[in-house]
């Protein structure tokens, strides 16, 4: 499960749509790194296991930098998934809210919700709330990131993927009103595939919208095929 640190490694630094890096860093223990003399641009900042058999891959994490060192810019990491899986990552930048994942499993005859006091279903849809970040737990200068692994769906099944203001106050994706306004969550949703060919593949990455002060907002959505597979 999505409940530990990874082991060091280091992070590869590129261009979008080039397979080359244009620097790398290695990784400390305690998860702390520095990409020294990039030029001010974007980049895809990328988690690589040292192992030779790897256990955790990388999410692709796209930041913006100015020229210099770059330091901890939040790169991700998971542990090995299931082949066939998919693994979807919530991560938020505002650290007073409280952000929750919430899946609704539509079979077309009843609906099942997975969340914090509902967190797996299992059999032909196999759906499981695996790391759930407590309020506590969002502290300033942290990168809190909850995960939901779907494992399988039935086929026709579909999975509607939320993300939730658990706070009373507050908004997901925050109001521009001057005096009155409220800060938006800073939601980014990443979708990574465990392909039995290529290991870990990037399906995508969405990101909350701004400005629309919504509480609960839909992010991603998938539905079970009948030879097994999730599209």
């Amino acid at each position: 499960e999505q409940t530990v640190k990874p082991a060091p490694g280091s992070v590869e630094v590129r261009v979008f749509g080039s397979a080359t890096a244009v620097a790398t860093a290695p990784v400390a223990a305690d998860g702390t790194y520095t990409v020294e003399g990039l030029k001010s641009g974007s980049y895809l900042v990328t988690y690589k296991d040292a192992a030779a058999t790897p256990v955790w891959f990388g999410v692709p994490v796209s930041v913006t930098v100015g020229e210099g060192n770059v330091s901890n810019v939040g790169a991700l990491a998971f542990k090995a998934i299931p082949v066939g899986s998919i693994l979807l990552i919530t991560t938020w930048t505002n650290t007073e809210y409280d952000v929750d994942s919430i899946s609704m499993v539509d079979s077309g005859s009843s609906v099942t919700q997975v969340y914090w006091d509902n967190p797996k279903i299992t059999g032909a849809n196999a759906v499981a709330l695996e790391r759930d970040i407590k309020a506590a737990a969002t502290t300033p200068g942290s990168y809190p990131a909850e995960t939901t692994l779907v494992e399988s769906l039935a086929a026709g099944t579909e999975l509607r993927f939320y993300v939730q203001l658990q706070n009373l106050t507050g908004s997901i994706t925050g109001l521009d009103t001057g005096i009155n306004s409220k800060m938006p969550a800073g939601v980014t949703v990443y979708a990574m595939y465990m392909d039995p060919d290529t290991g870990a593949e990037h399906y995508g990455t969405w990101f909350a919208p701004l400005n629309t002060d919504e509480g609960q907002v839909a992010m991603v959505s998938m539905v079970g095929n009948d030879d097994g597979s999730l599209s």
